[in-house]
Parts: C-alpha cells; sequence; structure tokens
C-alpha cells in the first residue's frame, strides 16, 4: 500500500465513523433523515460526499458556499446592516451546488458497514485480525 490507498482509507473511515453518528442520531430522533446537508472543507472533497452518500444511504447536498462559518457572520452583518430584514430573506440566499446520489445497493451498504463496525470491534477489544 502507498499514499493513495492511506488517503483513500482516510475518507472511507470518514465517512463510515459519520455513518455511524447519523444513525445514532436518526435513532436517538425517532425518525430517518431525508437528506444531509453538509458543508465545511472537506465537503468539498467529491469522493468523501460519495462516500458518505454510499454508506449512509442517504442524498448528501452541498451547497455553493461550503464555508458556512464565514457566510454566517456576513448574513448576520447583513441583518444588522439592513442588507436583509429578515432570516427568510437570507433563506433565499442558499444554493445547491452538488446532489450525490447513493450508488451502493443496500445489500452492499450492509456488508461494509459489518465489515466497518468488527474492524471498530477489533480496535476497541485488543484483537488482532487473527482472533
Amino acid at each position: 500500500s502507498g499514499p493513495a490507498h492511506i488517503a483513500r482509507a482516510t475518507l472511507d473511515a470518514m465517512a463510515l465513523q459519520n455513518t455511524d453518528i447519523l444513525k445514532s442520531m436518526e435513532s436517538d430522533m425517532g425518525r430517518d433523515l431525508r437528506a444531509l446537508k453538509v458543508d465545511g472543507g472537506a465537503s468539498a472533497n467529491n469522493l468523501l460526499m460519495q462516500l458518505q452518500a454510499n454508506y449512509l444511504g442517504k442524498r448528501i447536498v452541498r451547497p455553493e458556499v461550503i464555508e458556512t462559518t464565514v457566510a454566517g457572520a456576513a448574513f448576520l452583518a447583513g441583518l444588522g446592516a439592513g442588507i436583509w430584514s429578515s432570516t427568510a430573506e437570507i433563506e433565499k440566499v442558499w444554493r445547491a451546488d452538488r446532489d450525490f446520489k447513493v450508488g451502493l445497493s443496500p445489500k452492499k451498504r450492509e456488508e461494509r458497514l459489518a465489515h466497518w463496525h468488527s474492524a471498530v470491534n477489533r480496535v476497541v477489544t485488543g484483537l488482532d485480525t487473527n482472533g
């Protein structure tokens, strides 16, 4: 394995870990997410967003402006300066850049998640791959 394999494994782990967190949130809420809106620097990575859609089994929506901390500050300043009169006006500014649709069958998704959970369990319990 080389640097590309390590990078891919890192992206897989990010998407799989997020899937575990989001599935836990769905369980706590008692309902399923219809789609996931993403933001931040990592959301610029198309492969990561596609992996996330595949493992979560939900559509991923990335906005045109992914740096929402900066955008939020600008929107608040605009509200204060009278550029916008309400948050409803700001909501109209939001635009989707790209939708990532699920590209993995439910069976393959379940297999991948089972493999991930097995690997995490081995790490947590201190077992090596030989049992």
